[in-house]
């Protein structure tokens, strides 16, 4: 039962790492399916999930941050959106997605590591800016 348990976590994790995954929230998405490595891990088998796997869905998530962070010009070099709206809870926001992205540190990379840090020493936003139409 454990490694064909494992050969679908394994695909699981193939299918979540791709760049047309949708979400990054923690409700359906990459964050989620850390959160259930970290259930996993704990309460069940430590070794059933690789590293390789929970490594591509962690820096598929990184990068889906960075990439949609660049793309809107934040001031947060990981940012993330749910439907249009960017979010800074736990359920579907930055600190759900930051929180699962912590439980694994130790798999992130040099770089990863340095964005991590500059979020966490002070770029983490406290509210969203709305953007303020003027008349000219």
């Amino acid at each position: 039962l454990r490694p064909a348990l494992a050969s679908r976590i394994e695909k699981l994790a193939d299918v979540l790492a791709r760049d047309d995954y949708p979400s990054d929230e923690i409700l359906v998405g990459r964050a989620g399916f850390l959160s259930g490595v970290l259930w996993i891990r704990t309460t069940i088998d430590s070794s059933l999930i690789s590293n390789d796997s929970v490594r591509k869905v962690l820096s598929a998530m990184l990068l889906s941050g960075r990439r949609y962070s660049q793309q809107r010009n934040s001031p947060c070099p990981l940012m993330y959106e749910y439907h249009g709206t960017e979010y800074l809870g736990a359920a579907h926001g930055l600190a759900g997605i930051l929180q699962m992205a912590l439980g694994f540190y130790d798999l992130l990379s040099d770089s990863e590591e340095k964005q991590f840090a500059t979020v966490l020493n002070g770029c983490f936003p406290h509210r969203m800016m709305k953007e303020t139409l003027r008349a000219v």
